[in-house]
């Protein structure tokens, strides 16, 4: 069972805060998060990338957006609430999976030597059938980069959709899936394998059933690992949240996933925790050019 809370009391999370207080409190401009103190003693298992070069001038390349640089696309400090984990929950080493990203990063190719658009249909493989989610570089092609990377470096193989979320908005109810956290969704700061994503909030982007977007918390260069699938319309997250894809085939599947039963998360009233998380078995992930230039 669900659990519905009032969206004017923050009640769901995406990483173990208010999900529409976050909206309110972002629409104030405000940063709600003190800034608590570092220990520069903590060991971390995956690398800082690179310090951030100085900023080159790319007004000239309409198509710049497409082939960003790791340094330009991801931010390159830890935050300060990030917990680190060694491995997944799948036992799959951390430090060596940021390691094969980054190097890899640019062989993510959103264009052709041509400038022809290419896309990547993502496949789940999750024990209640599969999930087809159609990539949308278009909108957050550093997003779709990073999708794609971590699935090519097998990081979802063996994680779980880890939480449900019922809230109820101005314009309804708002209901999702969220899945791939590292460590099964057990700490809200573990996200994330040594990088984090600049937001590409896109003014086209609508959040509808099937709506694919990344989870982040307060601040909103957060976003790391986490992804959220919509299992209903939520207009009062667009322009709030990257997205980057939808559900093509298996919504179906999506649902099913939702209306697993739960158990209430006490740190978030109005998300659920599933008594027995769907388990992504495998993600694969095809690569196509996009026909006219557009999704």
């Amino acid at each position: 069972m669900t659990h519905v809370g009032s969206w004017r009391g923050g009640l769901a999370a995406f990483a173990g805060v208010g999900l529409l207080a976050i909206l309110g409190m972002l629409g104030c401009q405000k940063d709600p998060t003190p800034d608590p103190k570092t220990d520069d003693n903590k060991e971390t298992t995956a690398k800082k990338p690179d310090p951030e070069p100085l900023m080159k001038d790319h007004s000239s390349d309409p198509n710049y957006r497409f082939r960003q640089s790791f340094a330009d696309a991801t931010r390159f400090d830890q935050y300060a609430d990030w917990e680190p984990v060694e491995q997944t929950m799948a036992k799959k080493p951390i430090g060596p999976m940021f390691e094969k990203i980054k190097k890899g990063w640019d062989d993510v190719l959103l264009l052709t030597s041509d400038n022809k658009k290419l896309s990547y249909v993502a496949t789940l493989d999750t024990e209640r059938g599969p999930i087809e989610i159609t990539m949308r570089p278009d909108l957050a092609p550093n997003h779709v980069r990073s999708f794609v990377s971590l699935i090519q470096a097998g990081y979802y193989d063996g994680l779980v959709f880890e939480r449900t979320i019922t809230e109820q908005g101005p314009d309804g109810v708002v209901q999702l899936i969220e899945g791939g956290a590292p460590d099964g969704g057990t700490n809200p700061s573990t996200d994330g394998v040594g990088y984090w994503l600049k937001p590409e909030i896109h003014p086209e982007a609508k959040h509808e059933v099937g709506t694919v977007g990344a989870s982040h918390a307060y601040e909103e260069d957060t976003a790391a690992c986490r992804f959220y699938i919509m299992v209903s319309k939520s207009p009062i997250l667009d322009g709030h949240w990257t997205v980057f894809g939808k559900v093509t085939k298996g919504m179906e599947v999506a649902n099913e996933i939702f209306r697993q039963p739960t158990v209430e998360d006490l740190e978030s009233p109005s998300a659920g925790r599933p008594v027995k998380p769907v388990v992504i078995r495998k993600v694969t992930v095809t690569r196509r050019e996009i026909e006219g230039g557009t999704n």
